[in-house]
């Protein structure tokens, strides 16, 4: 997963659309003529991923994804699976990780 998130970061227009979609409003209706916007996040993997990236820009260490890793296993069961002696998650290769994420 590591390689995943580190290859998905050097691309520049996910970075930009990361931080563009993550903050959008959704419109919802408050009655039969009322539109407001929720300022609730549009995607929880979108928001915990960018969060990740800045953590990542402003440290010049080591950043533990353990929030991301949360939200995206809340998200994709599959990320939840056990490895086969049940004693920690199933190995996941690029395919499937970059596949949920973009």
């Amino acid at each position: 997963m590591s390689a995943t998130i580190q290859a998905l970061r050097a691309i520049p227009e996910l970075q930009t659309a990361l931080l563009e979609f993550a903050t959008q409003s959704l419109p919802y209706s408050a009655g039969p003529d009322a539109l407001i916007f929720s300022s609730r996040d549009t995607n929880p993997i979108a928001r915990s991923l960018r969060d990740l990236y800045t953590s990542m820009a402003r440290s010049t260490g080591g950043v533990m994804p353990l929030s991301f890793l949360t939200v995206l296993r809340a998200a994709v069961p599959q990320f939840s699976e056990q490895n086969r002696t049940g004693n920690g998650y199933a190995q996941q290769g690029f395919p499937s990780i970059s596949f949920r994420l973009l």
